[in-house]
């Protein structure tokens, strides 16, 4: 009874748990995939700036986390000023979105959606208000299941989820007042399913289409007859409109195949194997052959191993030597005399060489006292012939005899003094071999065989280095008088020239050490200045005659010359229209990415890193001015006329740009002006030194004073940047200061003294500069 309970309760406790289990597998939620279809109708072509649609994937796989980002944005203002407000919107928030990969997708959004309203906000600062409050726009991120959207203006964005059309941007905040913070104001968050589709659209459909017509026609149709149906309709009855339709499906999953049935199928009909001959088959002898071979092989490994363990302990692993073998140990102590012998015997006769040159120099310099020789006629030789052999004959060179003998005295006064030194060498050599020799010998011998062995050694050393008296008493007395004078002055040579050469070695350092001392102290360049770091190593990234500029575009490097502009990220040239040269001024555009590079009769063109195509710019600048400088700031570009002293800003416009406006609102002095730079301030160089400007009036800046002071050459900073960074030519360095003129760091390199242009990464941390034949760059960490 209690058995069949207990069976029971066990049955049903797994039934539920297979139970749970299905129910959990089909609560699994499968992933989505999203695809993009766009209408896009515009019939004007100078409002084709007014309107787009924005569709943005992942470049990389950091930015996989944080989805699609996509939308459509209209302004319904025709103006130059907001002809290029989109294309400019789009830019900031796809920067933005995209530049922290770490962080998750609804923040973000919310950054990306923040940034494109202070961007707005600076445009109305300058001026640029046509826009404010006809902005109509829906940005929305897909990532995974998720969707995150933000309405501004009239556009909408309608869900079509099992055969009902929903307007999901309905219960978007839409402010009364229209400010420029709060163009975006909310973010609507929701989860998509399978087949779900998405319609977003500026409002113009509804002139044409009401939403149940809208709704009717996305159920008919499928989804590529829905697509042509609106592209036919919108573009037959609208002037402008945007449609962009997202459907949702299942992801696709490449199936993977097994391993096996690859290596299986893997063949190549133009492999080796494919031409190579089949090998015959072996016969029973060739086969028995290879089995005794195979079976030899064995047994000898076997008895290898069967050896081995012999010597090897099974519990630590250590091999030792067993006594049968017999080895001939080798002594460290004489290994090791034996090396220092040979090096100080090197040392020893690099030494005596050196000095006995010195030496010989010396001996060469003392000048010996002669008489001069009188040179007289033949004739009168002749004549007094016998004169001259009677009278005794005179040395021709005079000896210095006092000189010789003062030496003399010096030598044999050294004897005395050296014999000292020589016997406590020897007293310690004889200590050194006692104490190696009570060292290394064992001072226990077991057996008979090794105390024999032991002695002999001893005499066999000894005799290696104890003298044979009897031989040298020999020889010795084989020699002649003066071959025994010789030996004997050799000997006494050997032992004192060491002490003489030690007392010259003794000189020569005191003299360089006084020379040394003498030597006046070099102080290394900028060694007063604070916070400085010297460059040691310059990186070469580019090498070209004639290069005039470097362009840092959204971190990307470009290197311009008179006649072209070369890509440092994949090094391809881009020549330059053959009616354009010569090159007079260039400037970049991060907002729009783009490089404008303006000629000598002042007509500007635009190249773009997307197209890589040149393109004419429209532009009216004042006939007869003198344009020097160039640099933009947002969508703006700033001229500087020095004729005028005026620095014109114009509003980027359609194919060009719009009508300027004089930016400086009082007199000053630009004749002098070498360098333009814009942040949040305008700053410009005037011999050596920097002058700042806010909404076209001049400010009070001061830079930091340090021990060499600072002479600008050239500037750079840009927006949203905490740096400004000066490049000092005469003093070989680039200095980095706070936007308050202190000094945050120097970097120092004697060639920087060379450059013509220098431009910053501060992202990579890099700084480039340009002595017009090569580019070199050093981190500025």
């Amino acid at each position: 009874m209690w058995g069949c309970t207990i069976f029971l309760f066990f049955a049903i406790l797994i039934l539920k748990k297979s139970v749970m289990a299905k129910k959990k597998v089909d609560k699994k939620i499968s992933s989505l995939e999203a695809s993009f279809e766009d209408v896009l109708v515009c019939q004007k072509t100078s409002a084709e700036t007014l309107v787009e649609i924005l569709v943005q994937k992942p470049e990389n796989i950091t930015q996989e986390n944080l989805g699609t980002l996509a939308g459509i944005l209209e302004v319904n203002d025709e103006s130059s000023d907001s002809s290029y407000v989109v294309n400019y919107l789009i830019s900031v928030i796809k920067k933005e979105y995209y530049s922290k990969t770490k962080r998750g997708a609804v923040e973000s959004f919310e950054a990306a959606l923040n940034k494109a309203n202070l961007a707005l906000a600076k445009l109305a600062e300058h001026g640029n208000v046509n826009w404010l409050g006809k902005i109509n726009a829906i940005i929305l991120v897909i990532e995974k299941n998720n969707i995150h959207l933000s309405q501004a203006g009239s556009a909408k964005a309608m869900l079509l989820r099992r055969k009902t059309l929903t307007d999901i941007s309905e219960g978007a905040i839409i402010p009364e007042n229209p400010s420029p913070f709060k163009t975006f104001v909310d973010v609507l968050s929701g989860r998509l399913e399978k087949d779900d589709a998405l319609i977003i659209t500026t409002d113009a459909i509804f002139e044409i289409f009401s939403f149940e017509e809208i709704k009717r026609s996305a159920l008919k149709f499928s989804p590529e007859e829905f697509i042509r149906f609106l592209r036919t309709a919108l573009g037959n009855e609208l002037e402008r409109a945007a449609v962009l339709v997202t459907r949702m499906g299942e992801k696709k999953i490449p199936i993977e195949i097994p391993q096996e049935t690859i290596e299986k199928n893997d063949f190549n009909a133009f492999s080796q194997k494919s031409f190579s001959k089949n090998p015959k088959k072996k016969t029973e002898k060739e086969n028995q052959k290879t089995e005794e071979k195979q079976s030899l092989a064995q047994e000898i490994k076997e008895d290898l191993k069967k050896e081995s363990d012999e010597f090897i302990d099974k519990k630590t692993g250590h091999i030792y030597i067993k006594e049968n073998f017999s080895f001939q140990e080798k002594n460290p102590f004489w290994e090791n005399i034996y090396e220092i012998i040979q090096i100080k015997l090197s040392v020893v006769l690099s030494f005596l060489s050196k000095e006995f040159s010195a030496l010989r120099r010396k001996i060469a310099s003392i000048k010996l006292r002669s008489e001069k020789i009188k040179i007289v006629e033949p004739k009168i030789i002749s004549e007094n012939l016998e004169d001259i052999q009677k009278e005794p004959k005179k040395p021709l060179i005079k000896i210095d005899r006092e000189k010789i003998l003062r030496l003399a005295k010096e030598f044999f006064a050294t004897l005395k003094e050296i014999s000292s030194d020589i016997f406590s060498f020897l007293v310690f050599v004889g200590r050194k071999t006692v104490i190696g020799l009570k060292k290394f010998i064992p001072n226990k011998q077991t057996g008979t065989l090794k105390i024999k062995t032991a002695s002999t050694s001893k005499n066999n050393f000894l005799k290696l280095f104890l003298p044979h008296f009897g031989k040298i008493k020999k020889i010795f007395s084989q020699f002649d008088y003066s071959q025994k004078i010789y030996v004997a002055l050799a000997l006494l040579l050997l032992l004192v020239a060491p002490y003489f050469l030690a007392k010259l070695q003794k000189k020569d350092t005191v003299e360089e050490l006084s020379y040394q001392e003498s030597m006046p102290t070099i102080l290394l360049p900028l060694e007063q200045d604070k916070n400085v770091s010297r460059i040691e190593n310059l990186q070469s990234v580019f090498s070209k005659n004639g290069i005039s500029k470097i362009v840092n575009l959204n971190g990307k490097m470009f290197f311009i010359d008179e006649n072209s502009l070369t890509s440092a990220e994949d090094n391809q040239n881009y020549p330059f229209p053959a009616e354009f040269s010569p090159l007079k001024i260039v400037s970049n555009m991060d907002d729009l990415n783009l490089i404008f590079l303006i000629n000598q009769s002042n007509k500007i063109i635009s190249w773009s890193p997307i197209s890589k195509k040149f393109q004419d710019n429209a532009i009216e600048i004042p006939a007869g001015s003198e344009i020097s400088l160039a640099k933009t700031y947002l969508t703006y570009l700033y001229l500087l006329d020095k004729k005028t002293n005026q620095i014109y800003r114009y509003p980027r416009a359609n194919n060009g740009f719009g009508e300027k406006t004089n930016w400086l609102r009082n007199d000053e002095n630009l004749k002098e002006i070498t360098d333009i730079t814009i942040g949040e301030n305008l700053y410009l160089v005037q011999n050596g030194n920097i002058l700042k400007f806010f909404q076209g009036k001049k400010q009070v800046f001061t830079i930091e004073e340090t021990a060499t002071k600072i002479f600008a050459d050239k500037i750079y900073t840009k927006r949203d940047s905490q740096n400004i960074f000066v490049l000092d030519q005469k003093n070989s360095r680039v200095i980095r200061l706070d936007l308050d003129g202190k000094i945050v760091s120097q970097f120092h390199n004697a060639e920087i003294a060379s450059a013509t242009d220098f431009e910053i990464n501060e992202e990579l941390n890099l700084a480039y500069f340009s002595n017009g034949n090569e580019v070199k760059s050093f981190e500025i960490k």
